[in-house]
């Protein structure tokens, strides 16, 4: 559903101006602002109940101290993520660059090039995704699908900032699709983001011990181009620190069968998760329009 006009004349400004404000400030202070708006989003909210929710289902042999104590991880690590998106799309490279402390597994990526193949690489939604995709150009050519964002007014300030590496960003749809397929054809990097509930092309497969809707996409690019999967995570380090970038394994997608595709996929997520489970976005109805023979999770009493 489309956002009203007057709406969008509202918040799309006061988001920019807002983002460009806290880029002014370095990541530590920016940090600390996050925190702050975590603890706040501790006070109650939506977004808390989700998460709750979320990490019941997620790891239910914790103790309540233990999920409490995870729950405000959580929603800390989520105020960063909200604060830090101004730095990375506007910071210039010189800036950002030290900003990727280490990195873990680069022989993953680089040996996948090497094959010849093409590269497909899942990001899931944990850590900084933004600084991820980057510098995802430094080690090939880039494509990523792109949805516009709610607002209208906000896409501009975003596809700029994500497109200033050099990534190249395709729509949504048949024609964003036949994109990848030729950027893998040519042996070029494509990202994209596994861990969506989407409303079509998608199969139900585990997912932390819940069915969830998962992509088909991944495995439908791999069939056709016998790709190389790699798994990739931007991991936040503490106290405005930097990162560590991570490339694991990707998981086998050359089979028939699109569930066993999707589970497999889902199981490379969770190792992703495992790196940093705090900093995974459990603020997401992960489990949305789940199996009908299942109750709805985030369904209120």
């Amino acid at each position: 559903m489309a956002v009203e006009p007057w709406k969008d004349r509202l918040i799309s400004p006061l988001f920019v101006g807002l983002q460009k404000g806290l880029a002014r400030l370095s990541l530590p202070a920016n940090h600390r602002v996050g925190v702050a708006l975590g603890h706040l989003l501790m006070l109650g909210g939506e977004i808390k109940r989700i998460t709750q929710l979320n990490l019941h289902q997620a790891y239910p042999d914790l103790s309540p101290r233990q999920r409490h104590a995870l729950l405000k991880a959580v929603l800390i690590e989520t105020g960063k993520t909200a604060t830090e998106m101004g730095i990375m799309w506007t910071w210039p490279a010189q800036q950002l660059q030290p900003l990727i402390r280490q990195v873990h597994g680069e022989v993953h990526m680089r040996s996948a090039l090497a094959r010849g193949k093409g590269v497909l690489l899942l990001a899931p939604h944990i850590g900084n995704w933004e600084l991820l995709g980057w510098c995802l150009p430094q080690y090939a050519p880039t494509t990523s699908m792109y949805e516009p964002p709610y607002f209208p007014g906000i896409e501009t300030f975003m596809r700029q900032g994500r497109e200033r590496s050099g990534a190249r960003l395709v729509p949504t749809n048949g024609r964003g699709v036949k994109a990848l397929l030729d950027a893998l054809r040519r042996n070029e990097l494509v990202g994209l983001l596994p861990d969506q509930a989407p409303d079509t092309g998608y199969v139900f497969a585990d997912f932390m011990g819940r069915p969830a809707r998962t992509m088909t996409l991944a495995h439908k690019l791999v069939q056709k181009t016998d790709a190389t999967v790699v798994m990739g995570a931007m991991i936040r380090r503490p106290r405005g620190e930097g990162y560590d970038l991570h490339f694991l394994p990707g998981p086998d997608l050359q089979v028939a069968d699109p569930v066993l595709a999707a589970a497999r996929l889902n199981r490379a997520v969770q190792d992703c998760v495992a790196l940093a489970p705090a900093q995974y976005q459990w603020t997401y109805k992960r489990w949305r329009k789940g199996p009908k023979t299942l109750s709805d999770l985030y369904k209120k009493a």
